[in-house]
């Protein structure tokens, strides 16, 4: 069993390094916020709520660190941050997916080989990592990336009913026409808008380029595996360990102190 060391007692380098990946995104998520206020002083509140969705996510890594006492890598601080970044600062708080064409499917492809990237750290903390097949985990890695895109999908989903965005498609003025005059408001408006107006293309085309992000980290896992060479893989797995050697200390438990113990010992 691990245990997270008092920060006292962990190196200089890496308590710094650690630092900075936390004030990187506290300051992303600082910038968030301003934009969110800026939206909001100037008129266009439907960009203000966007805006806020980078600030919170900014700040998850480090709540998820003091509530439940861990400690990520450094590098996947790193790729956490520029996926925020490129997928929600810029892509929703500065309105890239709609001014640029297809940068929404791109965001998606990268969805579906980052979130492989996170599984992947998940699935190297297993004590058992080693003794599973190479299949068995690429398998594993890929059905926890495409349930992220399920997630995800929901999550536009609920924004578009509960916030009025337009992250499954803008409805028509004729169909905006028609809630005001029912006399729908809030939410019910918003659902009206979804019912008539929501197209399947853009759920199922981003769940197919997820999709393909998704394979492309298959291969390249199997292929790390099958050929043992790096492929990058390798550099993340030493990434997970130096993190846990730095900022862990190992404490058995009750089992492992018994099972130390041997008949020899007793007598």
């Amino acid at each position: 069993m691990y245990k997270l060391k008092h920060l006292s007692n962990v190196n200089k380098t890496p308590k710094i390094r650690h630092l900075i990946v936390i004030g990187i995104e506290i300051a992303m998520s600082v910038i968030s916020l301003c934009l969110s206020i800026y939206h909001s002083t100037i008129g266009i509140a439907h960009r203000a709520i966007p805006s806020l969705g980078p600030m919170i996510l900014y700040l998850m890594p480090l709540l998820v660190e003091l509530v439940f006492k861990r400690r990520f890598p450094p590098v996947l601080h790193i790729i956490y941050s520029i996926h925020i970044f490129f997928a929600l600062f810029l892509g929703s708080a500065l309105n890239f997916f709609e001014i640029f064409p297809y940068y929404d499917k791109v965001m998606h492809f990268l969805l579906g080989y980052i979130s492989s990237i996170y599984c992947f750290y998940f699935v190297i903390s297993n004590k058992d990592y080693k003794r599973q097949s190479a299949l068995y985990m690429a398998t594993l890695i890929f059905l926890m990336s495409m349930a992220t895109a399920s997630l995800w999908e929901i999550l536009e989903f609920s924004m578009d009913i509960f916030f009025g965005q337009s992250s499954l498609g803008i409805a028509s003025a004729e169909i905006v026409k028609e809630a005001t005059s029912l006399g729908y408001t809030g939410i019910k408006f918003n659902i009206y808008c979804l019912k008539n107006s929501i197209l399947v293309w853009d759920t199922i085309t981003d769940m197919t380029v997820h999709l393909c992000g998704s394979i492309v980290f298959f291969i390249q896992y199997l292929l790390h595996r099958k050929i043992k060479r790096p492929l990058m893989l390798a550099y993340l797995e030493k990434d997970y360990h130096n993190n846990v050697d730095n900022f862990y200390e190992f404490v058995p438990s009750c089992e492992e102190l018994e099972s130390t113990i041997t008949t020899d010992d007793i007598a």
